[in-house]
C-alpha cells in the first residue's frame, strides 16, 4: 500500500553527508492543504500562475508571489512553484552526487538554481506534449556551496490536469534509485506473502475445513495481495499520466474492500451481534473516499474494527487478546500514517495478518484434534450401543423364550423372532451413524416394546405427540430411555405406558419422554448409569454444549426432558 498523497520517504545519507530534506510537507500546499513549515529544514514556497522562463532564475524577486496555493478564478495553463531550500549540508561532499525524487500528476519541468535538470515527460519531450510519467528521479548537477541557499523551481502544465505533487525528496542520487528498487521489491514481497497465505487457506476451504470467518480472511488476503502488486506495478512500470486514474480508481476500490472486510471478519470471528452496523460504515467509507481518495477508506475500517476488538476483549471472547494486539498495531500504524506521516500502516497490517493467521491455524488444529476425538468417541459409542443392545443375558433370555413358544405357540414364536430380528437389524444399521431420523428411532422403540411384551407377557404401549419424522437425533436416545422404563417401570405385572413428545422452545426444541411408574422406588434413569452416560455422550457428540437434560419423578411416573438449542447453550 503505497504512501499516496501523504508519502514521505526517509533516505539516509552517510554520516558526514547532508541530512535528508523532505519537501513533502511544503508541497502539500499544492493539494490545497493548509500551509505548514517543516521542522527539519528551512524552506519557503511561493506559487504563481502564468508562464515566464525568467521565473526560474535564482535572482528573480518572488516576494510578491502567493505563499500558499489558491485555486485560480479563471482556467490557467501553467503553475510555477519556487522552493527556497536552505540546508547547510547540501553539497558539502563534492564526490557524492545529490538528487531529487518527485511524483507529479502533471507534466512538469524541474530547475535547480536556474538550470533545467530534467522533466517527467517521456523521452524528455516538452511538457506541452502531454506525455509524462508520475515518478521522476533526477540528479542535481549544480548544488550551491555549503551554507548558501538553493532554489528548486517546478514548472507545471495544469491545462488538463490537477496540480498535485505526490511527494518530494532530496538525497543521494544513487541511493534514491536504490530506495525505489527496494520499495518495489517490498511491495512485491508483501503481495507474494498475502497470496501464499490466501492459497494456503484456499486449500483448507476446498477440503471443507474453513468456517465463514476464515473465508472472509481469504478474500481479505487476496485484496491485500492485489493492492500490493498494483502498487508494485505502479512504481515498476511508472505508467504515463493517462493511466494513473485507472490505477488509482482500481486501488481505491480494493482499499474500500479491505476497509469493509476487516470489520466483517472480526464480527464473524467474535460473533458480534450488530452486523447491520456495516451498512452505515460503508456509507461513511464511501463518503471519505469521495472526499479524500486513497488509504483513508481502509483506515476508517481499521478504526471501526479496533472498536470491535475492544468489545471482544471486554466480553472475553476466544482469541480476543491476540487479535486486539494485531488491531492495536494496525490502528496505531493507520493513525500515525494520518497525523505524523510515518508510514507504519503496512507494518501494522502485516502484524494483524500474521497474528490472525496464527489464531486461525490454532483453531484449525484444534478442530482437527476435536474431529479425531469425535471419531474415537463415535467408535466407542457405536461399540457401546451394540454391547448395550445385544447383551448375553438379553439374547439368552430371548432364545429361551423362542424355544418355549416354538413348542407351545409357534405363531407367537415366529412373531417374536421377527421383532427380535428387526430390532437387531436396525441397530446394526444405525450404530455407526451420528444422527438418524426420528421415525427410525421410533421404529426401534416399537420393536423393542413388542419383544418385551412377548417375553414378559406385560402390555407396553408407546404413544407419540408432535413428532417430526424427518427430524434427526442421535441414535438410540429414546431406545435407551425405553429400555430403562421397561427395566424399572413395570411393577406387580402391571403394564407401562410410554409417551414421547416434541415441542418447540425459544431457539430450539424439547423432547419429553414419560413412562408410568406406580411407585417412586429406584430411579429409572440413574444420573451416572450406563444408559444416561450413553445419552449424554451422544448429545455432546452431536450438539457440543447446546443441549440440556433433566430427569426425575413426576406425578404417576418418571420423566426425562432433553432440550436441544440452535445456538449456544442457554443458562
Amino acid at each position: 500500500m503505497h504512501k499516496r498523497l501523504k508519502e514521505a520517504h526517509e533516505v539516509r545519507f552517510p554520516a558526514v553527508f547532508l541530512r535528508t530534506l523532505c519537501l513533502f510537507i511544503v508541497l502539500l500546499c499544492c493539494l490545497g492543504c493548509d500551509d505548514s513549515e517543516s521542522s527539519e529544514s528551512n524552506t519557503s514556497v511561493y506559487f504563481k500562475f502564468g508562464d515566464s522562463l525568467h521565473w526560474a532564475l535564482p535572482d528573480y524577486d518572488d516576494s510578491h508571489w502567493q505563499t500558499k496555493y489558491v485555486e485560480p478564478e479563471t482556467p490557467q495553463d501553467y503553475l510555477w512553484v519556487r522552493v527556497h531550500v536552505n540546508d547547510e549540508n547540501l553539497g558539502k561532499i563534492p564526490d557524492i552526487e545529490p538528487g531529487i525524487s518527485v511524483g507529479i500528476f502533471t507534466p512538469a519541468e524541474l530547475y535547480w538554481n536556474g538550470v533545467l535538470i530534467g522533466s517527467n515527460t517521456i523521452k524528455n519531450l516538452p511538457i506541452e506534449s502531454d506525455s509524462a510519467r508520475l515518478f521522476t528521479t533526477l540528479p542535481i548537477p549544480n548544488p550551491a556551496p555549503p551554507g548558501e541557499p538553493n532554489l528548486l523551481v517546478i514548472r507545471l502544465l495544469i491545462r488538463n490536469y490537477m496540480p498535485n505533487i505526490m511527494m518530494g525528496e532530496i538525497g543521494v542520487y544513487q541511493t534514491l534509485l536504490k530506495e525505489q528498487r527496494i520499495q518495489e521489491i517490498n511491495e512485491l514481497i508483501l503481495g507474494g506473502i498475502y497470496f501464499v497465505i490466501a492459497a494456503f487457506y484456499l486449500f483448507f476451504w476446498a477440503s471443507g475445513e474453513t468456517q465463514y470467518a476464515s473465508k472472509v480472511f481469504i478474500f481479505l488476503l487476496l485484496l491485500a495481495s492485489i493492492t500490493s502488486i498494483n502498487d508494485f506495478l505502479l512504481h515498476y512500470i511508472n505508467p504515463s499520466l493517462e493511466w494513473i486514474i485507472p490505477f488509482y480508481a482500481f486501488d481505491v476500490s480494493v482499499m474500500f474492500g479491505i476497509g469493509m472486510l476487516i470489520p466483517l471478519f472480526l464480527m464473524q470471528q467474535f460473533n458480534y451481534p450488530n452486523k447491520w452496523l456495516l451498512i452505515p460504515l460503508g456509507v461513511i467509507v464511501l463518503f471519505l473516499v469521495y472526499m479524500e481518495p486513497g488509504g483513508i477508506s481502509m483506515i476508517a475500517g481499521i478504526i471501526f474494527s479496533f472498536g470491535i476488538s475492544i468489545w471482544a476483549l471486554v466480553k472475553k471472547r476466544d482469541d480476543s487478546i491476540p487479535l486486539f494486539i494485531g488491531m492495536l498495531a494496525c490502528f496505531v500504524g493507520g493513525i500515525l500514517n494520518i497525523i505524523c506521516d510515518y508510514n507504519l500502516l503496512d507494518a501494522g497490517f502485516l502484524t494483524l495478518i500474521i497474528i490472525t493467521n496464527i489464531v486461525l491455524m490454532l483453531r484449525i488444529r484444534q478442530r482437527r484434534q476435536d474431529h479425531q476425538s469425535s471419531l474415537t468417541r463415535s467408535a466407542r459409542l457405536e461399540a457401546q450401543l451394540l454391547r448395550k443392545s445385544i447383551q448375553p443375558h438379553y439374547v439368552l433370555n430371548s432364545m429361551n423364550a423362542v424355544m418355549d413358544w416354538i413348542e407351545t405357540e409357534p405363531e407367537k414364536g415366529i412373531e417374536f423372532l421377527g421383532a427380535l430380528a428387526e430390532e437387531f437389524q436396525v441397530l446394526s444399521r444405525i450404530s455407526h451413524k451420528k444422527e438418524i431420523p426420528v421415525a427410525e428411532e421410533i421404529r426401534i422403540c416399537e420393536a423393542h416394546l413388542k419383544i418385551m411384551s412377548c417375553r414378559k407377557e406385560i402390555d407396553y404401549a408407546l404413544k407419540t405427540k408432535g413428532i417430526l419424522p424427518e427430524e434427526h437425533i442421535p441414535p438410540a436416545i429414546f431406545h435407551t430411555l425405553i429400555e430403562n422404563g421397561v427395566k424399572y417401570g413395570s411393577q406387580n405385572g402391571k403394564g407401562v405406558d410410554f409417551l414421547i413428545e416434541r415441542e418447540d422452545i425459544n431457539s430450539g426444541r424439547r423432547y419429553r419422554s414419560f413412562n408410568t411408574c406406580p411407585e417412586q422406588g429406584k430411579a429409572i434413569s440413574e444420573p451416572d448409569g450406563t444408559g444416561m452416560l450413553y445419552i449424554k455422550s451422544r448429545l455432546e457428540e452431536s450438539y457440543g454444549m447446546s443441549w440440556k437434560l433433566n430427569s426425575g419423578f413426576v406425578k404417576n411416573g418418571y420423566e426425562v426432558t432433553i432440550e436441544i438449542y440452535d445456538g449456544e447453550r442457554k443458562a
